[in-house]
């Protein structure tokens, strides 16, 4: 584990010098095309997110090649895959995130009350629907979200 970087204040900057330093980063910056020190920080942070992915990659290829070295089976990855991957987690992400939203708001438990408010035990056809409990509500929707993200999964 690497010890956090000074701050300027701890490293014993003054005021006058962090002013420098900054205006020195910023012209920096825009000598190198950006149009502000914002700009090419956040440039710089992607740049180091494309870089751990990259070296990810390159790391599975380096255990790829040692466990066929020794003549166990590996799947190589291929560098066309990494997209795909990346798009087939943040939809399996979003919908477990859309489902745990779901289950921590509904009151599953609730088995009386129709999805529409009225007591299910007094709920008639007059009301537009058959009774449907919130708790059954909630969990068939809960299936249908889940079921929505594995059927795109089957489709790729």
């Amino acid at each position: 584990m690497t010890a956090p970087s000074q701050t300027p204040e701890a490293a014993g900057l003054s005021v006058e010098r962090r002013a420098e330093l900054y205006d020195h980063m910023k012209l920096v910056a825009e000598a190198n095309g950006f149009k502000s020190l914002t700009e090419a920080i956040a440039c710089a942070t992607s740049a180091q997110a494309r870089n751990a992915e990259a070296s990810m990659l390159a790391y599975k290829w380096m255990e790829a090649h040692d466990r066929l070295k020794v003549g166990l089976d590996y799947d190589l990855p291929s560098p066309a895959d990494v997209p795909a991957e990346k798009a087939r987690a943040d939809r399996l992400a979003k919908a477990l995130e859309e489902t745990r939203s779901r289950v921590r708001e509904w009151p599953i438990d609730d088995h009386e009350t129709c999805m529409c408010g009225s007591p299910v035990a007094s709920h008639g056809m007059g009301d537009g629907h058959s009774p449907v409990s919130q708790g059954d509500h909630a969990i068939s929707m809960i299936v249908e979200a889940i079921t929505e993200a594995l059927q795109q999964e089957t489709q790729k």
